[in-house]
């Protein structure tokens, strides 16, 4: 499953459906926020990124890459 909420994304939903199914990501059995797009069968994740405090970093995203679990109803 593919989940994005970027507009040009395959996988894409809009912000307000994924707060309200309550999706929540985990790469490598680590809960990750801050996920645009998220996709289990290519295995990546990309997020904005956050400096050492966990604050968002102006100058752009993140391409991670592991074993990506989507789950939903987690509001």
């Amino acid at each position: 499953m593919r989940v994005s909420a970027s507009p040009d994304d395959p996988g894409y939903l809009r912000w307000i459906e994924l707060v309200s199914f309550g999706v929540q990501v985990t790469l490598n059995g680590e809960i990750i926020e801050k996920v645009i797009t998220a996709d289990e069968e290519e295995g990546f994740i990309i997020r904005i990124k956050c400096d050492d405090d966990g604050e968002m970093i102006v100058s752009g995203y993140e391409r991670l890459e592991g074993s990506v679990k989507v789950t939903w109803g987690q509001a």
